[in-house]
């Protein structure tokens, strides 16, 4: 059952299950000389705890207990060597702690998630000895998992925003004190270092295109602004007062009004004329900022 979402209503009904039970069981005792009758009673009596003790104790455990009773002494050991590798950070922040989190869900479920953040928490600042830790680790896991536990670090971190030096040389630490053979380490060591290079050099290249787009785009705001000078037939250097007489005049000169009794082609000519006049006055005025 999932204690975290444990009903306090129904522990308290089971509670009184239990008390109604026993009363039951000593008045039994009391008025009943069948020794049968009472080992029947007493068997039952057990049965109700096994079935219903741990989901009543559960939600009042400490989160230490819980974890304990949930993966171990092993499954903490490991927790502890994820907490170590965080301290490389120095602080520890949300994004961390909800990395630990989903990683220790997958790994077991979410009431066991929801205890290791809470452990993260309250023992981050705490200093564990890694030489013990590493030791039992060492004694207890097979080559197999020992593997899997420095691979499941190099992942950690990778996902926690990048593989830092002093991550790298504390992982290396602690293949060493829990006997990973050096082949294995170098083998798990390379697949995470050619990821991380391939992502750096992902950034760097996202990077350099938005620095040419960026670039491209200036190149074109130029050019469109050169472009509108030469479809207005002026100059850059042109102040404002002329730029504006300039417009007016070739705006009269191409107005479609004066037009409407050419032909379908010269009439569609000075449309389009007068079209391009409008747009190149329009970004000439806000390249210098005219209303």
């Amino acid at each position: 059952m999932n204690w975290k979402n444990f009903d306090n209503n129904a522990a308290i009904s089971k509670i009184g299950k239990i008390a109604f039970l026993i009363l039951i069981t000593a008045a039994l005792i009391l008025f009943t000389a069948n020794s049968v009758s009472i080992i029947a009673v007493l068997i039952t009596l057990i049965l109700f705890l096994l079935a219903y003790g741990k989901e009543l104790l559960m939600p009042y455990l400490n989160y230490e207990i819980r974890l304990l009773w949930h993966i171990g002494y092993l499954g903490i050991s490991i927790v502890k060597v994820f907490i170590i590798l965080l301290k490389t950070k120095g602080s520890l922040n949300n994004k961390d702690l909800d990395a630990l989190s989903n990683y220790f869900a997958k790994e077991y479920n979410k009431e066991v998630a929801i205890d290791v953040k809470e452990f993260a928490k309250k023992n981050f600042y705490r200093p564990f000895n890694l030489t013990e830790i590493t030791n039992y680790l060492s004694q207890t896991l097979k080559t197999k998992e020992k593997y899997q536990l420095i691979e499941q670090l190099f992942r950690f971190c990778q996902y926690t925003g990048g593989i830092s030096q002093i991550q790298n040389k504390t992982i290396y630490k602690i293949a060493q004190k829990i006997k990973l053979q050096a082949v294995h380490y170098q083998n798990i060591e390379r697949k995470y270092s050619q990821k991380q290079t391939g992502k750096t050099e992902q950034k760097k290249q996202q990077s350099k295109q938005k620095k040419q787009y960026y670039k491209n785009k200036q190149s074109t705001r130029y050019n469109s602004i050169n472009l509108a000078y030469n479809e207005l037939g002026i100059q850059p250097s042109i102040s404002n007062a002329d730029l504006k007489k300039a417009y007016r005049n070739l705006a009269k000169q191409y107005h479609p009004d004066k037009f409407a009794h050419r032909t379908v082609f010269e009439r569609n000519k000075a449309k389009e004329k007068f079209q391009r006049i409008n747009n190149a006055y329009s970004i000439i005025k806000k390249s210098r900022n005219l209303s």
